[in-house]
């Protein structure tokens, strides 16, 4: 029995034969053309076009409502008139490519505009851009992609990596689970395996490498480990828990969607829904969201190849507020993390050595102002047909708080006196991101509205941990006290000056953390729809005052592993509660 240890990115326990996947490029040769072969080229790149467009159809209705979007930027890529079928079509009519070879050469600066960004989540994007291109090609060339749907009989996949596509095409009656080498947790694989609820570990290194077809083994999602050729008792040991979590999980979506999150003595906690599209907010309704804290704009970027218009903001922003009902939501301003927008044409400044500490988010708005002005002009308009608020990413200092808020005095001057109606009070909140921020919290409450912690940044830049690299993943610890004293400064600071302080990482839908967050003072959490059940189902077992003794017992542990293991074993008891009911 061998044990490798990974990401665990979606929960749950596969259990089955190895089923390694072979997924090497297609790989595409230099070739010409003769110029009466121009048109009749044409014809077949144009008929390649449409299939895969109807591939990518087919997968996008094949998921969930809330992951639709993910298949709607590959429809993006593959529509993209600008940077891939324009650019395809020169080389074929100008300088005789086949069509093959025009698209491996039109999409592999693509990949690298992606790649270059800088932050993990654009990086992640590359294989998304890749994805398109091997169905491209494969439909050029007469090849078919590996289809996981008609396996025969369970296994779990194993594969160097994973595109969505091929993600989306994982049937949870025949895919028990899967393993990659490479990936992180906020891949569109990631986020479509626990959409999905395919339990998954990525980042192995070579697993792909080292098993064969056939080999039996065990993924835990939950604790981002895979088992090889386990031992006859912890084959049976997993298959229990595996079975135990299938009939727990069954009822429980149903269960809780109609009941309150409040907590056993009588405290409201707000359950909000992190999204990237307007079409995710059905599915977050439905998994009991009490609106949403979190509608990362900058996706209608990704989605538009470049800058969208004002009227492609404006859509999608009005969109949102009326699906929501009356229900709050809160839109994040622009948050690429690197030196460009992808698709925009030339960068906006110098390339910079480190992105991650650059002119990323609120800083690269402030150099972009025409383009922040004018999503700052659709969210004030969306704001006239319901509830909604903004928020600045990534802020660092008062002046830049400053220094935005003045731009959006600017913008609701100039819709005033256009006669253009929107809410003058909207609110206006800073996400809390760095140790800086949160330590001048104090300072930023003279400029905010109110705060949304987002620890996943938090955490790396906290910890000094790139959350993306599997090699410093053991590093990543959103258990380690310091981080915790950090969101209790910034929970306890809010509460001083009236701000309300919500929390929107990662942490607020791993249920180990519930209690956590809750005893540090939060009462509003902003996750990933379909974690919100099981995070409502502590918040109704426990009370305040217990929360707060775990705090205590937690912070007086001495050191991150241990304070783990304290949040580990009050989740246990929680969970020996539900046992006995």
């Amino acid at each position: 029995m061998e044990i490798k240890r990974g990401i665990g990115v979606s929960p749950g326990i596969g259990i089955a034969e190895a089923f390694v996947l072979d997924s090497e490029e297609i790989r595409i040769p230099e070739r010409s053309i003769s110029p009466e072969r121009v048109r009749d080229e044409m014809r077949r790149f144009d008929e390649a076009v449409d299939r895969t467009r109807g591939e990518l159809l087919l997968l996008r209705d094949g998921v969930p409502d809330d992951i639709r979007g993910i298949f709607d930027f590959h429809i993006g890529v593959l529509s993209d008139e600008v940077r891939v079928l324009r650019p395809v079509r020169d080389l074929v009519g100008s300088r005789h490519f086949t069509p093959e070879h025009a698209v491996s050469r039109v999409f592999r600066p693509v990949a690298r505009e992606f790649e270059e960004i800088g932050d993990p989540y654009f990086s992640q994007r590359v294989e998304d851009v890749r994805d398109v291109e091997r169905r491209l090609l494969g439909h050029l060339v007469g090849k078919k992609a590996e289809r996981l749907i008609d396996l025969g009989h369970p296994v779990c996949v194993i594969s160097r990596d994973l595109s969505p596509g091929e993600t989306a095409l994982l049937s949870r009656s025949q895919v028990a689970g899967f393993a990659t080498d490479r990936g992180g947790p906020t891949s569109h694989t990631a986020i479509l395996a626990r959409a999905l609820g395919i339990p998954a570990v990525v980042g192995l290194g070579q697993i792909s490498s080292q098993l064969v077809s056939g080999d039996t083994v065990i993924i835990d999602g939950s604790a981002g480990k895979v088992i090889v050729a386990p031992d006859p008792r912890t084959l049976d040991r997993y298959r229990a828990l595996a079975a135990d979590l299938s009939r727990q999980g069954a009822t429980l979506a149903q269960r809780m969607r109609r009941l309150d999150s409040v907590t056993a003595d009588g405290v409201r906690v707000s359950l909000l829904a992190n999204i990237e599209f307007p079409d995710d907010i059905e599915g977050a309704l439905s998994h009991g969201a009490d609106g949403v804290g979190l509608f990362r704009t900058e996706f209608l970027f990704i989605e538009a190849g470049g800058r969208p218009s004002e009227a492609a903001h404006l859509g999608a922003y009005q969109k949102a507020v009326e699906s929501l009902g009356g229900r709050p939501i809160i839109f994040r301003t622009l948050d690429f993390g690197a030196d460009k927008f992808p698709g925009a044409g030339p960068a906006a400044g110098p390339r910079e050595d480190n992105p991650f500490l650059g002119c990323r988010s609120i800083r690269l708005a402030l150099r972009e102002l025409e383009t922040f002005k004018i999503q700052l002009r659709a969210i004030l308009k969306a704001s006239a047909r319901g509830p909604c608020a903004l928020m600045f990413p990534m802020v660092s200092s008062v002046e830049e708080l400053r220094a935005a808020r003045m731009v959006l005095k600017q913008v609701q001057a100039e819709l005033k006196e256009a006669g253009v109606e929107y809410r003058a009070a909207t609110p206006v909140g800073a996400t809390i991101e760095t140790p800086g921020a949160a330590l001048i919290a104090d300072a930023l409450a003279e400029e905010a509205d109110f705060f949304s912690i987002g620890t996943n940044d938090l955490v790396q830049y906290t910890l000094a941990v790139d959350r993306g690299n599997p090699a410093v993943a053991a590093y990543y610890r959103p258990h380690h006290q310091a981080v915790w004293r950090l969101i209790r400064h910034v929970v306890e600071t809010g509460a001083r000056r009236g701000r309300e302080v919500s929390i929107c990482g990662e942490i607020a839908g791993d249920a180990t953390f519930t209690m956590l967050l809750l005893g540090l003072g939060l009462r509003m959490l902003s996750l990933t729809p379909h974690l919100i059940p099981e995070v409502k189902r502590v918040i109704r077992a426990v009370t305040i005052e217990e929360c707060e003794a775990l705090v205590r017992r937690a912070e007086a542990a001495p050191g991150a592993d241990e304070a783990l293991n304290v949040l580990r074993a009050a989740w246990s008891d929680v969970t020996t509660r539900w046992e006995s009911e």
